[in-house]
């Protein structure tokens, strides 16, 4: 294996795309729990709001409002548009992380042999192209 060099702009780009990831992940988390206790179908049944944002607050009479454009994929009732749903498979993956990454870890010494026998067989020209 040859050397690698560090690469700070590089690694500033990867960390920059993380912090994307991150804030991508926590909106998932939040519909994921508007879906699951209705909060979407209670906002979208409120009349008399339009709004360019996902969620409107007035706070004059202290009410949030959910606008119909963004109801039609987060709304129980639009199956098969009902995006929201699919949100609470974020939260379901981190529950189960601890018990897959025990699983791939007894899978990997188990099968290390193999591998390293597999990975040698390869050509040179694959390994090190």
């Amino acid at each position: 294996m040859t050397a690698q060099s560090f690469d700070q702009a590089k690694a500033n780009g990867f960390a920059k795309t993380m912090i994307v990831v991150l804030g991508h992940v926590t909106p998932s988390l939040m519909s994921s729990r508007g879906h699951r206790i209705g909060m979407f179908n209670t906002l979208a049944n409120m009349v008399g709001r339009t709004s360019t944002n996902n969620i409107e607050y007035n706070p004059t009479d202290k009410t949030y409002t959910l606008p119909l454009k963004d109801a039609a994929c987060l709304r129980h009732v639009n199956i098969p548009n009902k995006i929201s749903v699919f949100s609470q498979y974020i939260s379901l993956l981190g529950t189960v992380e601890g018990e897959i990454i025990a699983f791939s870890q007894t899978i990997a010494k188990s099968l290390t042999p193999q591998i390293n026998a597999f990975i040698r067989s390869w050509p040179e020209s694959i390994l090190r192209p």
